[in-house]
Formats: structure tokens, sequence, C-alpha cells
């Protein structure tokens, strides 16, 4: 009777679980509205604007219908426009955002409707990010054919437009679709060119997104590095990663050159550099948001512990690598790895049913993947190296031109400048001979340098009453002082002239701006000048001296005023001057 009871409460207690669970999700589920639905109509009243903005930040997208609804809205509010950039900005940002989801196919179509928009339109000019757009999808497809054809498209367009930083984009995806196709040697040739590009336009005054492709760049090369066996050169590009990461404030960068290094040290039989770095990698942000920088973590770790004969643990990592593996994004030769180390580890193991089954793996991978790269080959490195080749050829043929041209611009530019310096040469020549002639003939003229009126200026002399007794003794004193050469002093000043004429500095300010109608300094100045004019004309043995040594001994502490004050006066320098004397 117990056990009855109880089995029929446990029923009942059963049955209103169902009831009420059945009830909520019926509920949850009637709350719920399609993003589409819900989309539609939060965003009916944006403006064309907001819906660009929205969709430029896909990482804020939902799913893929929320990305349908905004398509109505911004492709509506396109064409009322009636402007052809319009539909064409609004189906590549919607491709873009479809890529970003993942969502290829859709985003191939909206590619494809922006083109077809562009190509309607003869005078619309920017058809390179379309193509470039649509090359990226294709790649991301695996169509690695139409990837190359778009991408060869975007570098005519590039030219055409002359924009030469698509180009950098271009040729680095061009570059991928090569190390795809195992022709390590091409792409790491295509990635060096753009290397030197970014390195000779200033890595700070590159765009951020610039500043991105340069480390990927990097990046790129140390892993072909590391492919070709170049372990050195590997080494290095894998350091710079860290190091220009760093620099750049892009830090996240970091954690591809740790990874860099741990598959570098892993296969050079440093095992622990390997784990340390993976280690590093390991506790980097990139490992939780990429997957297949996560499943190289662990591939690379799991090679490392192959060698190091620990066969169960290489197996735990190749699981943890294939938890996060997508063919979308992983390399063949990764792919084709993973099987191998399988295989080799159960070998050893001596489970041979395992060994037998992903060595089965491993040769069909290989065989599949030869057949498909040789097609792939054989329709497209030749068209790449020949467009290429071509775009070269004509870049060096214009660099040549424009190299020729600026030299026949510079030689004409240099054979004019020089003849007007010779007019202007021999102008001053003369004007200087004139100058030098005027000044002989005033020197020859004047009897004494030391009489009361050396400065030639125009003076306002002020005629002393007969009483005034000061002023005629401060006269007296002011030509002792000219005929005793007081003025040669280098420390002489307005105080210490004043105190050795036994009188104020304003009375002798006033004096001497009176009488002489200029300032003290110049005052001065001018006296030096003028000793200087007489001593160089009749002293042979002071014409010897240096211009420093002339300027200390006619007062100046300096030989730049003394040339400068000369130059003033006389109109020529003192070089000049002395040389014309001989």
């Amino acid at each position: 009777m117990a056990n009855s009871t109880l089995r029929l409460l446990s029923d009942i207690i059963r049955l209103s679980c169902v009831l009420f669970f059945s009830f909520t999700s019926f509920s949850f589920a009637q709350n719920q509205e399609p993003y589409y639905t819900r989309t539609l109509q939060e965003w009916k009243d944006a403006s064309y604007g907001e819906l660009v903005t929205f969709l430029e930040r896909p990482e804020e997208i939902k799913s893929t219908e929320e990305i349908g609804a905004i398509a109505d809205l911004i492709l509506k509010e396109a064409f009322k426009k009636n402007r052809p950039e319009y539909p064409v900005q609004s189906y590549h940002l919607l491709a873009r955002a479809y890529q970003y989801k993942e969502s290829y196919e859709l985003g191939i179509n909206n590619i494809n409707q922006a083109i077809r928009h562009a190509n309607r339109h003869p005078r619309y000019q920017d058809k390179a990010p379309l193509y470039l757009t649509k090359a990226l999808l294709l790649y991301d497809l695996k169509d690695y054919e139409g990837a190359m054809k778009n991408n060869l498209k975007v570098l005519s367009y590039a030219k055409k437009e002359k924009n030469r930083r698509i180009k950098l984009k271009v040729n680095y995806n061009i570059a991928l679709i090569k190390t795809r196709m195992n022709n390590f040697t091409g792409a790491l040739d295509i990635h060096l060119k753009n290397l030197n590009a970014f390195k000779n336009e200033g890595l700070t005054a590159l765009s951020k997104d610039h500043q991105v492709l340069f480390l990927h760049t990097l990046i790129a090369i140390s892993r072909i590095q590391t492919d070709l066996e170049n372990y050195s050169e590997a080494n290095e590009y894998c350091n710079e990663v860290i190091k220009y990461s760093e620099i750049l404030g892009l830090y996240k960068y970091k954690a591809y050159g740790f990874l860099g290094l741990g598959n570098l040290y892993s296969l050079t039989c440093k095992y622990y550099n390997a784990l340390q770095n993976l280690g590093k990698a390991e506790r980097t942000e990139l490992y939780e948001t990429d997957i297949y920088f996560h499943s190289q973590v662990h591939l690379y770790r799991a090679r490392t512990y192959f060698h190091q004969k620990h066969y169960k643990k290489t197996i735990k990592e190749l699981h943890k690598a294939e938890d996060y593996f997508d063919p979308r994004f992983f390399n063949p030769r990764d792919s084709h790895e993973i099987n191998v180390l399988y295989a080799r580890s159960y070998q050893n193991l001596e489970d041979l049913e395992s060994a037998s089954r992903y060595s089965n793996n491993a040769f069909d991978f290989y065989e599949s993947n030869k057949r498909r790269l040789n097609v792939i080959n054989t329709s497209l490195t030749s068209e790449y190296d020949m467009s290429f080749l071509r775009e070269e050829i004509d870049e060096l043929s214009l660099r040549s031109k424009i190299q020729r041209n600026k030299s026949y611009t510079a030689l004409t530019a240099l054979l004019l400048v020089s003849f007007f310096f010779l007019i202007y040469y021999q102008k001053q020549q003369a004007r200087n001979k004139r100058i030098f002639d005027a000044l002989i003939l005033d020197l020859d003229a004047q009897k004494d340098i030391t009489v009361l009126e050396p400065v030639r200026v125009a003076q306002k002399e002020i005629v002393p009453k007969k009483e005034d007794r000061k002023f005629k003794e401060l006269l007296e004193k002011i030509t002792i002082f000219e005929k005793e050469n007081g003025y040669l002093d280098n420390h002489c000043t307005l105080n210490e002239v004043a105190k050795r004429l036994k009188t104020n500095t304003s009375y002798l300010s006033k004096f001497i701006n009176n009488y002489k109608g200029v300032s003290f300094t110049k005052y001065l100045t001018e006296l030096r000048i003028d000793y200087a004019l007489n001593r160089l004309k009749n002293d042979k043995q002071f014409r010897k001296y240096t211009i420093k040594s002339i300027a200390q001994e006619v007062g100046f502490n300096s030989p730049e005023p003394f040339a400068k004050a000369f130059k003033k006066k006389t109109g020529i320098y003192p070089s000049y001057f002395i040389k014309k004397l001989g």
C-alpha cells in the first residue's frame, strides 16, 4: 500500500513538472519574436547614416536574420537618394557583415550586386575595394582561382586609381594564396616587398589597419621562413612580431610571436623553449577568441610531446586541437600533420587499428590536396607571375621616366640658379669695390681718428651757454677719453665711463645723446669701428690678425658682433676690407 502511494505521488510530481516546463517554454517562445521582425521594428525610423554605422560594427550583429532586416531598410533608403554610390556602399557593407558572420555565399551575392551597380555608372571610381572584398570571400570559400582573378582586378583598378595602399593588401592576399599552393618562395618575395614598402612609408604614419597588416606580414614571413627551414631568419621575424606589437601598441599580436617561436623550437629539438613559448601563447586573448590559433597551440605542443616520446600526451593535445578544428581556417598541411601524429602515436602505443585508420586518412588527404594544388598551380601561378612582372616593368619604366624628368628639371634649375648667382655675385663685387674705394678716400681725408667728432652721423649738437662750466668740463673729459682710446677696453660700460669721467650715468647718457646724436652703446661701437678701419689701413701687421683677435683688440668680446657692426657701418665685411688692402 505504501509503495503504491509513493508511486502515485511520484507520477503526480512528474506530470506537474512536465506541465510547468511546457507552459514556461510556450510563454518564452511567445515572447521571442524572430530577429528579422524585431530588427525591422527597432530600426524602422533609422536614418541611412545610422544604418551604415550599425553595419560598420559587425561584431555587434547577432545573426544573419538581423543583417537581412537591416538590408531591407538600408537598401530602401539608399535607392531613395538616386545616386549610385549609396546602393554600392550598402551592398558592400552587407557583404562584409555576412563575411564576418561566416555566411560567405550571402556575402558573395551582395558584393556581386555592389559591383553590378558600380559598373552601371562609368564615373564611379572606387571599384578596387569591391573586388578586394569579393577576393576575400572567395578565398574563404576556398575558391582560390576566383580569389586570384579578383585580386588581379583589384591591382588593375588600384593602379588606375593610384591607390598604393590597397595594393599592399592585395599583394598580401596573393601571397596567402601562393602559400596555400606551397609556393613559399613566391609568397616570401611578395611579403618582403610589402615589408619594405611599409617601412619606407614610416610605421607611425600608417593607419591602424595598415599597422595590423604590417604585423600580419611579419607573422606570414616568420611562418614561411620556418617552412623553408630558414630557422635563424624565422626566429628573427618572430621576435620582430613581439617587438613591433609593443611599439605600435597592438599588444594582442605578441601572441603570434610566441606561437611562432613555439613552432620553431619544436622543429629544432629545443623542447623546453617550445613548451615555454606555447604556454605564453596559451595565456593570451587570442587563445580564447581565435579557433585557428587555439588549435595550433595544441598541435605544436602535440608535436613537441611526440618528439619527447610522450605519446598519450600527444594524443590528448591532438584531441584538443581537433575540438576547435574548422577546415575553412586550417592549413591543409596542419591537417595532414594531425593525422600523421595520430598514426605514429597509436603505432608506438601498439594500437595498430587506430594507427592504420589515421595513416590512411593522412595518405588520402595528401593525395587529394596534391591534386587540388596541381590544378590551381597550372591555371593561376603563371597568370599572376606574368601580371606581377608586367606591373613591375611598367612601374620601373615609370620610375625611370620620372627620374629622368626630375634630373632634367634639377639640372635646368641648377643652371638657372648658377646663372643668376653669377650675375648677383658680379653685382655684389662691383658694389663692394665701390664701397671700399669710398672708404679709402674717406680715411685718407681724415687727419686724426681721435678728433672730437669721430661719429659720422647726423648730430643734434647743442651749443652750450658760456656759463655752463659743467658742460665744458665733460666735453674736455670726453675729448681726452677719445684721444686715449679708452673705448677699446672691452669692459667699457656706461657705468664705468661715468666713474672714470667723474659724472653720473644719467647726465653722461644725456650728453652723448644730445651732443653725438646716438645712444652710448652706438657711440662706443662706432668709435671702435673707426679705430679698426684706420688701424687696418695703416698697420700691415694688424691685418695679419684673425678676425677674432682684431675684434678683441678694438673692444669686442667676440668676432660676430664686430663683423655685424663693421658691415652695418661700412656695407662690407672686415674680411673683404682686409683682402682688398692686400
